[in-house]
């Protein structure tokens, strides 16, 4: 083969390579879907911008999902309605009224949608869990059925005995419902000490009522 001829082929090989390569990116383009056109906007998205981060909300302390219709007491917030003894826990605390943030962080407390210990329903105390041992609720999880709980007020002295135990979800509020038949007494406290993503619920029923009154 001659120079001339070789410089011929030469120019046809380069010419059909083009055409490929033209016919090759026609046919990317017409294939190209949109979501091939959505990661090419991302990629060539400025980078210099910085993201927007989502705004912070301060979740509700947890006593105010359990918290619903407030019911008549006589009792202001903070002033002492009694004392809570469980025996087998070597528990003995004073009980204040409304289970407020800063109330909890004082001793254990009635929850104001709740019942009051002299009449049906269900009188439900709150407390803190507590890193430090034998201190509010922290041994809690040691109370088992049939262990005996004791309220005492300026009135009257009544003995519940535990029926069952549960774990709740926070926001689980069926915990604060009475029967209207009798009188029941609910304990509730944060569960793991650690993480407290659930509630260590503790139902007792009234078996006795004695008047403290001379």
């Amino acid at each position: 083969m001659n120079k001339r001829g070789w410089k011929y082929q030469k120019a046809v090989f380069l010419i059909l390579l083009l055409l490929i390569i033209i016919a090759v990116f026609i046919f990317y383009e017409s294939e190209k879907t949109p979501m091939d056109e959505d990661v090419e906007d991302l990629i060539t998205e400025p980078i210099g911008e910085e993201p927007t981060e989502p705004e912070f909300v301060e979740p509700e302390p947890y006593v105010s999902l359990l918290d619903g219709l407030d019911k008549e007491s006589p009792f202001s917030s903070g002033e002492s309605i009694g004392r809570l003894k469980i025996p087998v826990i070597n528990l003995d605390m004073t009980v204040i009224e409304n289970a407020s943030a800063s109330n909890l962080n004082r001793t254990l407390a009635r929850m104001i949608s709740s019942d009051l210990p002299d009449g049906k329903g269900n009188f439900v105390i709150s407390g803190h869990r507590m890193y430090q041992y034998n201190s509010h609720f922290n041994r809690l999880d040691e109370v088992e059925i049939g262990d005996e709980i004791v309220f005492e007020d300026e009135s009257y002295r009544y003995y519940y005995e535990v029926e069952s135990i549960t774990f709740v979800e926070p926001s689980e509020i069926w915990i604060m419902l009475g029967n209207n038949r009798e009188s029941m007494l609910t304990l509730f406290t944060c569960t793991p000490i650690a993480r407290a993503t659930h509630r260590l619920v503790v139902f007792s029923s009234l078996k006795e009522m004695i008047s403290l009154e001379s």
